[in-house]
């Protein structure tokens, strides 16, 4: 298996979904607090 810079490993691509996944969470109640006040 020869490592490809352009191809993120399976491992990297779960992290960066986590944390995609946290951010969109954290901007969406971001967004969402302020206006329910």
């Amino acid at each position: 298996m020869s490592k490809h810079s352009q191809f993120p490993s399976n491992d990297e691509v779960k992290k960066l979904g986590a944390i995609n996944g946290v951010l969109s969470h954290e901007i969406s109640n971001c967004c969402v607090a302020p206006m329910k006040m």
